[in-house]
């Protein structure tokens, strides 16, 4: 059974706000979900988002860190982008 994270956001999405959920057995959705935290954080430095919201970057990012190991340990015929990678990309780099 999948563990909800406290900042889920089926509970707060409106009736008819569409959703997309990524799961670890997506090799990318590691890599998607550190984009998020990003951005994020950009926009926090900004000032277009809270300063509360660095706690849900955290978790995001802890997520991510989740997503690799799991996909490691379960998917290890699909290795990782993240983990098994040998040359750096764009995306690595930001991280």
């Amino acid at each position: 059974m999948p563990i909800p994270s406290k900042f889920d956001g089926w509970m707060r999405a409106e009736t008819d706000e569409p959703t997309f959920t990524l799961l670890a057995r997506d090799r990318r959705a590691p890599g998607v979900v550190k984009q998020w935290a990003y951005e994020r954080e950009r926009d926090i430095a900004t000032g277009r988002k809270p300063e509360s919201d660095r706690e849900m970057v955290a978790e995001a990012r802890r997520i991510a860190k989740a997503m690799e190991t799991w996909h490691a340990e379960h998917r290890a015929d699909e290795p990782s982008p993240v983990l098994s990678s040998s040359t750096s990309t764009t995306t690595d780099r930001l991280y």
